[in-house]
């Protein structure tokens, strides 16, 4: 007799759904199809239950796809997302350096 391997729904694991919208959204960006990462990333960010660790990854692979799409000002946006689960010093120019950018790209 061959055993069984039980699947179970997602749905089963609430816990477990942001980080599946995580990793899809994640799978997207690395096939370079933005636009698609930022659906399901954004679906990722809906789940009460995401741990800080979750939010930072899922903000900080938002901005990413947004920097790549042009979209400066929400890429910026998730930026400031991401110091608000892990602020470190280290960060701060890095942030400041994308806002000098960000008001250039404004100013043009």
């Amino acid at each position: 007799m061959k055993p069984t391997v039980l699947i179970m729904s997602i749905s089963f694991f609430p816990q477990n759904q942001g980080h599946f919208w995580k990793e899809e959204g994640v799978k997207a960006l690395g096939s370079k199809d933005y636009n698609r990462a930022i659906k399901l990333l954004s679906i990722a960010l809906q789940f009460p239950n995401n741990s800080a660790e979750l939010s930072y990854l899922v903000n900080n692979s938002l901005a990413t796809a947004y920097f790549e799409t042009k979209q400066y000002i929400k890429a910026v946006e998730k930026g400031r997302e991401c110091f608000k689960f892990k602020p470190t010093k280290s960060q701060v120019p890095l942030l400041s350096d994308v806002l000098n950018i960000n008001e250039t790209i404004n100013l043009v």
